[in-house]
């Protein structure tokens, strides 16, 4: 029986489920956030629904195990993880199964570009798979709305250069974060694509120096074109 609110108790559910799992993976068998709450809501255990989502959370937070939901891994945390746990409508699909985990080489060199790519010291990428994976999902998302961003505002009143690099920067975000759903593909699809980004990086460059620097220049050029073709009989 668990014990609530006490740490030893905690530690002596958190290894029985993690047995129970163990079980079920020797035995090939999926099992659902569902499974797990029958089980051990059932006799001889009665545990409460919650208690058992919080031991279930703390194997998660372990990094010991994960939930997929739609084939697609779920980061610890995501706002909807209570609903995988606990909610009747979502515990039947989400899926609980052991951390693949990923080489540590890859996850050195996906960090190694990170901070190349991003101009900082490897200390401010997370060396943790859910913290690096975490940190690339929402860097490269804020990327692809900045350059949404470009693209809407900039260039759909008039066609300045480097629109080719923004649209392909854009390519390159989507290209990344098609893989989100499996953290080690995302992984390797970063490592594999490092040369791409770097090329980009130094394009953007010269974008960027021209927005801040060229367009007033670029702007008043175009006008006064304008204003000749204008009066050119």
């Amino acid at each position: 029986m668990m014990l609530e609110g006490t740490e030893s108790s905690n530690a002596q559910a958190v290894k029985e489920l993690f047995q129970y799992l163990e079980i079920q993976k020797m035995k090939q068998l999926p099992t659902s956030m569902g499974d797990i709450q029958k089980r051990y809501q059932a006799i001889p255990y009665g545990w409460r629904e919650v208690d058992i989502a919080v031991v279930t959370a703390e194997l998660i937070a372990a990094q010991k195990i994960q939930v997929k939901y739609g084939g697609a891994v779920i980061q610890p945390g995501d706002q909807k993880m209570p609903d995988y746990l606990r909610k009747r409508a979502e515990i039947d699909k989400a899926i609980i199964g052991f951390r693949v985990v990923p080489p540590t080489a890859l996850i050195k060199k996906c960090r190694e570009f990170l901070s190349e790519y991003h101009n900082c010291t490897l200390g401010v990428i997370p060396d943790d798979e859910n913290g690096l994976i975490g940190y690339m999902t929402e860097k490269f998302e804020t990327e692809r709305d900045a350059l949404y961003g470009l693209l809407s505002e900039e260039y759909s009143a008039f066609s300045y250069p480097g629109k080719n690099v923004v649209e392909n920067g854009v390519k390159l975000c989507d290209a990344l974060l098609s893989c989100q759903k499996d953290p080690i593909a995302l992984l390797h699809q970063a490592v594999d694509m490092q040369e791409d980004f770097l090329d980009h990086a130094e394009d953007m460059s010269d974008v960027n120096t021209f927005f801040r620097v060229q367009k007033p220049i670029f702007d008043s050029t175009r006008a006064q074109i304008e204003l000749v073709n204008a009066e050119k009989e």
